[in-house]
């Protein structure tokens, strides 16, 4: 998607121009952020789990990489929406303190569990990013913002299907 087409006027939630719903343009720009710092930390632990599996469990790794690969599609989609609308998409980033490590020894990478436990975690991520996305979609100001927002939706909803259909199979 080239966010080009999206002018500054046409994509800001209070330009005079168009009939697009009135939202708060802060509430609206927070959502966006929270999302693409979120796309961010999925990318991390999908590289983090798939490097851990990749031993073990190579088809699942090689799902995680996948969805990286398109969260990293949706980081940079986000971070360009967010520059369109005047927003700065810097971050700070933190180092894994604690986070979510399913891994604190070797042999616990092991078992068909220790691949489950992660498959589950990263559904529940999937499906909390389905619910947020649904709900920026609400406040989307126009229609080039609401077909990204639709498609990085849709891809969500993908891997959460993939990362289920990969539960039935182990």
């Amino acid at each position: 998607m080239n966010n080009r087409n999206i002018s500054r006027d046409n994509a800001n939630p209070h330009s005079n121009s168009g009939n697009y719903p009135s939202v708060n343009r802060a509430k609206f720009l927070r959502e966006l952020y929270t999302a693409y710092t979120a796309e961010l930390e999925s990318i991390s632990d999908c590289l983090y789990y798939g490097l851990i599996l990749s031993e073990y469990d190579p088809d699942m790794s090689e799902i995680l990489e996948n969805i990286a690969i398109d969260d990293m599609k949706h980081f940079k989609k986000l971070g360009q929406l967010l520059m369109t609308l005047g927003a700065n998409p810097a971050i700070n980033t933190k180092f894994r303190a604690g986070g979510a490590n399913m891994f604190p020894s070797a042999e616990d990478k092991r078992t068909d569990s220790m691949a489950s436990s992660v498959a589950d975690y990263l559904i529940a991520q999937k499906s909390a990013a389905v619910d947020k996305y649904s709900n920026i979609l609400k406040d989307a100001p126009d229609i080039s913002i609401m077909n990204i927002i639709n498609s990085i939706t849709s891809d969500e909803q993908k891997h959460r299907h993939m990362l289920m259909n990969y539960c039935m199979y182990i």
